[in-house]
Formats: C-alpha cells, sequence, structure tokens
C-alpha cells in the first residue's frame, strides 16, 4: 500500500515538473495552429456567422452583434484564409471587392425582357386601367380584384442571378433586352447576399432596385459642396453612377442598398401570387420592402395611393410613387404584355408639389474651379415636409431664360422631388421694383475666384493649412499679399502684423502652419490645385499611378483615362489644366517656395 505522504512528495513533483514545463515552452499557452481540415470547419462556421450579422444588419435593421465582434470575425476569416488560400471561395464575405474593370462592361442579355411601367397620375387614369383589365379577363364590373400596392423606388434596376443559392452575375436593366454585367460592383453592396438562404432553389432571377438612402444622398452631397464640387442631381444618377464605376471601391464607398420586388428566370419553384413571391424573397434573405400592401379591390388601392403621398417623406428611400400589381400570378401570365410593359402593373406618379415665395435676393456662389452659379435666395416655404431657402439658376443663361429678378414672386417645385427648382415668374405680380439681375464685375469675379482658391487649398483634404479659413483668405487677398496658391507659401509674420487684429502670436502660429504644409502628400497637393472634376477619390488614383507631379503634368489624355473610373472628359480636363501658362507658373512658384510632395504608402 502506498502512504499518503508518498502521494504528496510524487503530486508535489508533478505539479513542479508541469510548472516547469508550462515556463519553459515557448508555445504552451499559444493556440493550436489550424490544420486544413479544422480550418475548412471553421471558416465555414465564420462564413455563416457573418452572413447572419450582414442579413440582421443590412437587411433586417437589427443587428445581433457589436461592431468590435463583427470585426473579431471578419479578422479571423481573413487569417484563416490568407493561411489556407486554396479555401477561398467567391461567396466568402471577405471577396465583396473584386478587381477594377479594365475596359467596358460586358454585355448582359436578359432570357426575359425587364419591362417598364405605365404611368397613371389621376383616378380616372386608374380606373381605366382597371377596365382595360377587366376587358381582358372577361369580369363583370363589380368583381373586386386583389392587388399588391408597393412603393415605387426611384434607384436603379437590377438583375441578380442565382445558382444553387450562390451569386452568379449581376446586370443592369439597360434597354430591357440588354443589360450591363456589373457583378463586380454588385457584389460590395452588403445587402445582396453572396449566398441564399432558406430553400433555395436551383436557380432564381431576382430583380429589385439598387438605390441610395436619402441620409447617405444628403451626406454625399454635403461632403461635395464642402469641397466645392457638383453634387449629384439625383439619388437615382448617384446610384446608377456608382454601380458604373470601373473600380468597386468606389462602388462600395457610396453605400448601396437594394430591394428585391420580383423575380425573372427560375428553376424548382412554385408561386401563386405577388404577395407570396415577395415572402419568399424575405425567406431567401433578401430586404424587402415594408411599406408593401395587400389590397382587396381598387379602392383600397386607392387608400394605399393617398396615405404613400404623405408617408413618402418619412422614410429613407428615394421614392416617386407608388405601383399596384395585379396579385394573382396566374392572372398575370394571361394579361401578359405589350412590346414595353405589362398590362397587369402601372405606376402612379405624383404631380410635384408646387408652392408661391418671393425672390429675396440673387448671388453668385463660386466653386473652387472658378464655376460661377446664380443662386436665388427665397423667402423660407415648405414644400413635401422640408423648409426650402435656396434654389440653383444653373447660369447666367438659365437666369436671362426665366427673367427671374430680386424681389419677383416664383412657383416653386422640387424637380425629380429632391431638388428645388423655379418654373416660372408671376410677372404681373410685379411693382416695378425689379431690376434686371446682372452678373457682377469681372473683377469682383477674380477676387471672389481666388478668395475660394486659396480656401479650397488651405482646407483639411488639401494643405490642411491651420489657421487659414475663408475670412482670412479674404484679407489676404484684400491686402494684395496673395494673387495665387503659391503666395501663400511665401508669407512672412511682418506682413501678416499688418492685417486687422493680427498680432504677434497668431502671425507666428500661421506661418509655422504654413511651413508644416509644404510637405503635403501628392494626393493633398493634387486635391489644392483645384483641377476641374478632381477630388480627393481621384487625386488618390492619379497619385498612384503617376508617382510625381511632374509624370502627371507630361501625361497624355489617353495614358489618364486609362484609369479605373476615370473617363475621357475627366482625362480631357486634367490635361489642359497642365497645359495653361498660368497654371504652370504657380507648379514653379509653389516648387521655388519649397513644396515638395512627400510619398505616402498609398501612393
Amino acid at each position: 500500500m502506498i502512504s499518503s505522504a508518498f502521494c504528496r512528495r510524487l503530486c508535489g513533483a508533478l505539479a513542479v515538473f508541469l510548472l516547469a514545463s508550462f515556463i519553459i515552452s515557448p508555445r504552451a499557452n499559444a493556440a493550436p495552429k489550424s490544420t486544413f481540415a479544422s480550418a475548412k470547419i471553421e471558416i465555414q462556421t465564420l462564413r455563416q456567422q457573418i452572413n447572419d450579422a450582414n442579413y440582421r444588419y443590412y437587411v433586417l435593421d437589427k443587428p445581433n452583434i457589436s461592431d468590435a465582434q463583427y470585426d473579431k470575425l471578419k479578422r479571423r476569416l481573413i487569417e484563416l484564409e490568407t493561411e489556407f488560400p486554396q479555401l477561398v471561395t467567391p461567396d466568402s464575405p471577405t471577396q465583396r471587392v473584386g478587381a477594377p474593370l479594365d475596359g467596358d462592361f460586358p454585355k448582359a442579355p436578359h432570357s426575359i425582357p425587364m419591362l417598364s411601367l405605365q404611368d397613371v397620375r389621376s383616378e380616372a387614369e386608374l380606373k381605366k386601367w382597371e377596365d382595360q383589365i377587366r376587358a381582358r379577363l372577361n369580369l363583370k364590373s363589380d368583381a373586386d380584384i386583389d392587388y399588391v400596392c408597393e412603393p415605387k423606388l426611384d434607384g436603379l434596376s437590377m438583375s441578380l442571378m442565382y445558382k444553387n443559392g450562390h451569386l452568379v452575375k449581376a446586370s443592369t436593366r439597360g434597354n430591357g433586352s440588354v443589360g450591363e454585367d456589373v457583378t463586380n460592383n454588385v457584389r460590395t453592396i452588403n445587402s445582396i447576399p453572396l449566398v441564399l438562404r432558406g430553400d433555395v432553389p436551383p436557380l432564381i432571377e431576382v430583380r429589385g432596385e439598387v438605390f441610395m438612402p436619402m441620409s447617405q444622398f444628403n451626406q454625399q452631397n454635403a461632403n461635395l459642396e464642402a469641397r466645392n464640387q457638383p453634387p449629384f442631381s439625383t439619388p437615382r444618377n448617384a446610384a446608377a453612377g456608382a454601380v458604373r464605376q470601373r473600380d468597386p471601391q468606389i462602388t462600395k464607398s457610396r453605400h448601396l442598398m437594394f430591394i428585391a420586388y420580383a423575380v425573372g428566370e427560375t428553376q424548382g419553384i412554385t408561386l401563386a401570387s405577388q404577395w407570396q413571391l415577395l415572402q419568399t424573397l424575405k425567406d431567401l434573405g433578401f430586404r424587402v420592402n415594408p411599406h408593401n400592401q395587400q389590397c382587396h379591390g381598387l379602392d383600397e388601392a386607392q387608400k394605399y395611393i393617398s396615405n404613400w403621398k404623405t408617408e413618402r417623406h418619412r422614410v429613407d428611400f428615394p421614392t416617386d410613387g407608388a405601383v399596384i400589381k395585379v396579385n394573382s400570378l396566374a392572372l398575370q401570365k394571361q394579361l401578359g404584355a405589350n412590346v414595353q410593359e405589362p398590362r397587369w402593373a402601372v405606376a402612379w406618379k405624383y404631380n410635384p408639389e408646387e408652392k408661391i415665395t418671393k425672390v429675396l435676393s440673387i448671388d453668385v456662389s463660386v466653386g473652387r474651379t472658378g464655376v460661377l452659379t446664380p443662386v436665388a435666395n427665397l423667402q423660407p416655404v415648405d414644400i413635401d415636409g422640408t423648409t426650402i431657402t435656396k434654389a440653383s439658376l444653373h447660369n447666367a443663361d438659365e437666369v436671362r431664360r426665366l427673367d427671374v429678378r430680386a424681389g419677383d414672386f416664383v412657383v416653386i417645385h422640387k424637380a425629380n422631388e429632391i431638388i428645388p427648382e423655379i418654373v416660372r415668374v408671376l410677372k404681373d405680380r410685379r411693382d416695378g421694383s425689379q431690376k434686371p439681375w446682372e452678373m457682377p464685375k469681372q473683377d469682383d469675379l477674380a477676387k471672389a475666384k481666388l478668395i475660394r482658391q486659396i480656401e479650397h487649398a488651405a482646407a483639411r483634404p488639401a494643405f490642411n493649412i491651420q489657421g487659414l479659413g475663408p475670412k482670412l483668405a479674404k484679407q489676404l487677398v484684400d491686402a494684395g499679399l496673395v494673387h495665387d496658391i503659391a503666395d501663400v507659401f511665401l508669407l512672412n509674420e511682418k506682413q501678416l502684423n499688418q492685417l486687422p487684429q493680427f498680432g504677434d502670436k497668431r502671425a507666428h502660429s500661421l506661418i509655422l502652419a504654413i511651413v508644416k504644409s509644404k510637405t503635403p502628400t501628392l494626393t493633398r497637393l493634387i486635391i489644392a490645385l483645384g483641377i476641374d472634376s478632381v477630388g480627393p477619390q481621384t487625386a488618390a488614383l492619379l497619385a498612384k499611378r503617376f508617382h510625381t507631379l511632374e509624370n502627371l503634368q507630361h501625361a497624355t489624355p489617353s495614358e489618364i483615362s486609362n484609369i479605373p473610373s476615370l473617363g475621357d472628359v475627366t482625362a480631357e480636363s486634367i490635361y489642359n489644366w497642365f497645359q495653361d501658362g498660368a497654371h504652370l507658373k504657380v507648379l514653379l512658384k509653389l516648387r521655388q517656395a519649397g513644396v515638395i510632395p512627400v510619398k505616402s504608402v498609398a501612393e
């Protein structure tokens, strides 16, 4: 029999041995290295968790994990796929961004045409449409038809083809028969599943709308206007432009969304109604509009249209009407379509709300590149839940065409239900005090352009000269100290001390900030030059492609346009800027002043 004392000694010795082994072994506390088999299982689990998180966040708007937890899952998946690249598949959440497109988008024929919709704008027109349906179906005049009413999204129609639950192709509507293959870009839209959920058919073509949420549209435009770049005219144009970028990273940066509402070609799936179709799309993992509604008879459909006219201003997606569809898919098939439109659906378009207000004054907005835009300052007026105080007049020709003057009463509406626009002038309400508008004098405009150029060059995305804002830019120009952006780098403390409210301390701080800004990245320098059509993203692409300002200066239009997402118009604009003698003098002065760009990691 072994004594208890011996047992205690033996246990003590084992404890010491184990402790020593733990301390000595450098990998004793590290996670075991993944094997191919274990990595494959973990990757599958991580993808499922990430896809589920994406679905809950982007489709259901009900996130179930924190951003930190999501990032941890994504980092681990990237780590494993890097270690085992043979396990990377196209439907992995890490593969949402593909390579930039080299050349034009490939053509993508639609096996079933993507048709447009007939518009109706009155109850009489809607009633006439239903009467035509009754006639084709031989229905009695008092027989109700079941409809599904859906918000009419103002985006870009999109076709998504899935085989065995995996996204294989995404294409635009195009002319209805042939679109463009934009699969690479569409994969970056998080609300579009790369892999379907639930009971997956062998083949299904899902149709819907890609759009830019209103909140994102407003934010993007605010950012563009802050940089004095032309804003997007409508959310639809913004979405269409984003989808057709050559670089998927740019598409991703626009934060687009997708809502599904129809199917095209399918195999292995049976549906009886539009309402069932919408529920099936939801079960497969798509975002479906929560404002869809079943309506029994035309009276209920008209109530939906009336209610939606107000409710549409409370949602975050662009909508310009409502779509009314016959619910039964069997009846849809029986009704068929003409060359361009289905007979079983129409789009109700709301007439834009018009209001009368007064033009208080007409100012000229000066863009960073010197573009002049007349802007009417209006007596505040509410249109569709938005208070309107300004309306762009676009250019001097438009002012003359409308003959709009300060003091005029005008009719305004929202063009495309987004942009305030003066429709016409109520000339019969003039009292004689209204005078024809004239463009400010050239000297005043030249000074305003220069002030705006200095302000733009000193801003954070460009030279980032702290302390040099719009007010000081005006002071410097008014005092004759600055005649171009290069002159900023030639300022000294003595000159600054001559300006009102400028003491030694402030002058010293500004000179230090100017000296600090003499070594910008090439991207920042290109932004600071204020070249037309060149914002931060384009500047970064140019810096990455040409590496030095000298290379860019001597680049041909074709060399510039070869950069993905840069078209011929932008390339010509950049090329022409560097052919201008005045611009070349500014570049020379910048170099003489010691402004030397440094290379960043991205460049």
